[in-house]
């Protein structure tokens, strides 16, 4: 039960410094960013057409 304790103490440790928190915030806007240029890849693709056959 220490030894979890102990790793919980050290998480929260982490995410209180600043540097830690920022480049998480920036990971994800950079994921957030890549996930809709996916998606928006996909939606402005041309649907199903018979000029194909």
């Amino acid at each position: 039960m220490k030894l979890f304790t102990n790793i919980i103490t050290k998480i929260k440790h982490l995410f209180s410094n600043e540097i830690f928190r920022y480049t998480i915030v920036f990971f994800l806007l950079i994921s957030g960013i890549y996930v809709f240029s996916l998606f928006a890849g996909m939606l402005s693709s041309p649907g199903f057409t018979y000029a194909e056959f």
